[in-house]
């Protein structure tokens, strides 16, 4: 296994002995509530996203699975997933809160994707390839990932964006733009691309909700919110924002 990959699973291996939604969204969200209201924009915008494209039975591939966390949306929603992480100790999770007759999680090495050519309906990724500094790899997943894919078939992957390239959290993350994440998935050979975003990384209710000054029965409203304000203003200046992108195989 080359150092970089190493590095992210002596990382990601490191935060399973946080609560399940900690060790994937944000470690220093010791209260949870941060990371409650991320994750439901994220299952809101996955589920949605796949909602009347793929059949409720259908086959979802949960790239970077994690602890499942996107998975329990997924699997409420009716769909049977298969996920796949380089962590074992998260997946020890994933196995732990899933439904095992309709979910398998297995290992992967970070290059090869072990499951069959044309065996999903869909695929969703959360912020897994951002951690993937080298584009050259980036494109090696997607072009595996859409090989898993049947044709016709759905993506729906939610990275990190800024208006320029920035490496983050020393050197194991990187920011791409909208556009370098289009021209990747192109390459790949994904067609009928579009990205928007979802959540900005410094919204001001964010820093309040994580410490509880605002209540969960406001959260919807909130997150409707920061869906409009990336629609209307994208990425500002400064800060990042978790984008969308769905595309065809």
């Amino acid at each position: 296994m080359d150092a970089e990959k190493n590095r992210q699973r002596v990382y990601w291996n490191g935060l399973a002995d946080l609560a399940p939604e900690t060790s994937v969204i944000d470690p220093r969200d010791s209260r949870g509530d941060k990371n409650a209201y991320i994750a439901g924009i994220r299952d809101e915008v996955l589920t949605s996203a796949l909602a009347g494209k793929v059949d409720q039975s259908g086959l979802i591939l949960d790239f970077g699975c994690g602890t499942g966390s996107a998975t329990l949306a997924l699997l409420q929603h009716g769909y049977r997933v298969i996920g796949v992480d380089l962590a074992l100790s998260l997946l020890k999770h994933a196995r732990q809160r899933c439904d095992p007759e309709r979910s398998l999680f297995a290992a992967m090495d970070g290059h090869i994707l072990p499951v069959a050519k044309g065996a999903f309906d869909a695929a969703v990724i959360y912020v897994v390839l951002s951690y993937v500094v080298s584009d050259d790899k980036v494109l090696a997943l997607l072009k595996a990932i859409r090989s898993a894919l049947k044709p016709g078939a759905r993506i729906v992957a939610i990275e990190q964006c800024r208006r320029r390239r920035h490496i983050v959290e020393d050197g194991m993350k990187v920011h791409r733009t909208i556009g370098a994440w289009t021209e990747l998935m192109a390459a790949a050979g994904f067609s009928e691309l579009k990205a928007r975003p979802i959540r900005s990384g410094r919204f001001p209710a964010t820093s309040l909700i994580r410490i509880g000054l605002i209540p969960r029965s406001a959260w919807q409203s909130l997150r409707t919110a920061e869906r409009a304000s990336g629609r209307i203003f994208g990425i500002l200046p400064g800060d990042y924002a978790e984008v969308a992108f769905e595309g065809v195989a």
